[in-house]
């Protein structure tokens, strides 16, 4: 009987064996990624065959991929770097860049959180997953990524005109390490769209939308096609501006680049345009003297008569297209002529040379060059402008003063009223004194070294040095604009300080920034002073009192009497009654 009931036992235990459910809570597991515990929400669990699954997203994202759940086709999606792995719920296989993988065991869901084999992992994202039975933990060793750079010099240019993606002509230079690169991807943004692209929207542009080039071409040059997409999925037309965008796809990382200028397809065919427009500081004069620009000039110069260089502050560059070109005075470029001796054309500017937006060229502003190709018949072939240059700085020259501050700082209406503050140069060997000058803000754009060293006396201040770190000078009431007009209230001006030069034979005078804009303005009328009042009746009423100071002396009725803790204050006023002159407490005997 004994016998038969341990028989029974061990049938009874055989029998709730079997009766498992098919996932076990393995709740001592661990997942580890780097030495670092990762707590989930779901724990991993152990399935008939001794499977351990563990939770897909929350692996999946402490890995840096991305995880999409598609709810009506019951299948997850995981994105990290050029890699995507779609699974589906129930299945036994999922793809991997669509590559057909199969799973120790189908994918589940457990509480509402998916669950695939430890092995599936290692698989999808190529890091390192083992297990240890010891410790019971799963432990996931991410292989180190190396980082790739981002392509520079991106410049687009019209090379035909059907009015779509033929038009274009693409060319970057990729990083200098490409040992992690894969490939790279042209990708054309609206330029309306283009302040807000970035890294995050450049990865998911679908493999529709962009140009794939391989790291292997030599130029990194190409010309799209006539069903090239932009970005969002239209196909490239005239009329619409356009910026480029180039991505560098490596191992599980990418680079975005900075775009290209703007750019818009036009129906109108253009002469070549130059080519490697590069820019360069040569100078310390702090004007255009310091550029010099040199190109290659166009492949084909038959149909051109010449080339107009342009200077584009940086800043505005992405929006300069050929357009703009077209429209510029002819005081905001400067003229190359045509030389057939050379390949390669270079002019450096002069000191009235001004940048696009009628601005002098100055130190401290960054620039960008471009050249136009002067057709020389605009009723067949338009004219052609070139991708813009790397952008430069001029350097500051150590012979150059710096503004710190201008300040109105009394009431005058005249010089008196205008305060400058600025740093000495840094090396004052060269130097034998400052000179003040005050400029119209509306003509500021076009003052520049030549034009203060025209200048006579009478229109600007001098300044000897003193040895000081800083200066700190209130111009005289004789004070003149370089226009010849006194300072004045209620005009807008900007303070330039030059560094006049011992022997100006040797050394060339150098001319300070622009200050901020100021404004002198009256804060009112100016209050009398020493002024003494005293009680000269008794009627209680404060009507009488005698006032008297170092400007008048006189009889008035008081507007009002006002009252302190500490006893009767009065109020006197000048002749504007709305500003108080002072107020003077007395207490009455």
């Amino acid at each position: 009987m004994r016998k038969f009931l341990s028989v029974l036992a061990a049938l009874a235990l055989l029998f709730s064996v079997v009766q498992l459910p098919e996932a076990k809570a393995a709740s001592a597991i661990k997942i580890v990624i780097d030495g670092q515990e990762l707590v989930t929400d779901q724990a991993p669990v152990i399935v008939n065959g001794g499977y351990t699954m563990v939770p897909l997203r929350g692996i999946f994202e402490a890995l840096g991929a991305r995880v999409q759940w598609n709810q009506k086709a019951q299948t997850v999606t995981g994105i990290k770097g050029d890699t995507t792995i779609v699974l589906k719920l129930g299945a036994k296989t999922a793809t991997i860049n669509d590559k057909t993988v199969t799973l120790d065991a189908p994918a589940r869901s457990i509480h509402g959180r998916t669950m695939v084999p430890i092995r599936f992992v290692s698989e999808s994202l190529g890091d390192d997953v083992a297990w240890n039975k010891n410790t019971q933990s799963v432990l996931i060793t991410t292989k180190s990524v190396k980082e790739v750079g981002a392509a520079t010099s991106v410049t687009v240019s019209t090379v035909s005109q059907f009015g779509d993606g033929r038009d274009l002509q693409v060319s970057f230079t990729p990083p200098s390490d490409q040992t992690n690169v894969d490939s790279y991807r042209v990708l054309v943004v609206k330029a309306e769209n283009a302040a807000s692209f970035n890294l995050a929207k450049a990865q998911i542009v679908g493999s529709a939308n962009y140009t794939s080039l391989s790291k292997y071409n030599p130029t990194q040059k190409t010309t799209l096609s006539a069903s090239s997409r932009d970005v969002d999925g239209a196909v490239l037309r005239k009329n619409q501006a356009y910026k480029v965008f180039v991505l560098t796809v490596g191992n599980g990382t990418y680079a975005l680049s900075a775009s290209s200028v703007s750019i818009s397809l036009s129906s109108s065919p253009t002469v070549n345009a130059a080519t490697n427009v590069k820019i360069e500081d040569v100078g310390d004069y702090g004007d255009g003297r310091d550029l010099q620009v040199n190109f290659t000039k166009a492949a084909n110069e038959s149909n051109i008569t010449g080339y107009r260089v342009m200077i584009v502050k940086s800043s505005l560059a992405s929006n300069f297209d050929l357009a703009a070109a077209n429209g510029m005075s002819s005081s905001y470029y400067t003229t190359v002529s045509k030389n057939s001796s050379v390949s390669t054309m270079s002019v450096t500017l002069n000191s009235s040379s001004r940048d696009t937006s009628g601005d002098s060229i100055r130190a401290g502003v960054a620039y960008t060059a471009f050249v136009l190709s002067l057709s020389s018949n605009t009723g067949t072939l338009a004219h052609g402008l070139s991708a813009g240059s790397a952008s430069v700085t001029l350097g500051t020259s150590p012979q150059i003063p710096m503004i710190t501050s201008v300040e109105d700082v009394d009431n005058n209406s005249d010089g008196r009223d205008l305060r400058v503050s600025f740093n000495k140069a840094t090396d004052e060997t060269r130097i034998g004194a400052y000179r003040v000058f005050v400029v119209r803000d509306y003509d500021y754009g076009s003052f520049n070294l030549t034009e203060a060293n025209k200048l006579s006396s009478q229109y600007y201040y001098d300044v000897g040095r003193t040895g000081n770190s800083n200066y700190s000078v209130t111009l005289p009431s004789s004070m003149r604009d370089v226009k010849g007009q006194f300072i004045q209230n209620g005009v807008a001006y900007r303070i330039f300080v030059m560094g006049v030069s011992v022997n100006s034979n040797s050394y060339p005078n150098t001319l300070s920034g622009p200050s901020q804009t100021i404004s002198l303005i009256d804060t009112g009328v100016t209050a009398v002073s020493y002024v003494s009042v005293s009680d000269v009746a008794d009627s209680n009423s404060g009507k009488i009192f005698k006032c008297s100071s170092r400007k008048c002396t006189m009889r008035r009725k008081l507007a009002s009497i006002g009252y302190s803790l500490s006893g009767k204050q009065v109020q006197v006023y000048s002749l504007c009654p709305w500003r108080p002159a002072c107020r003077l407490p007395i207490t009455r005997q």
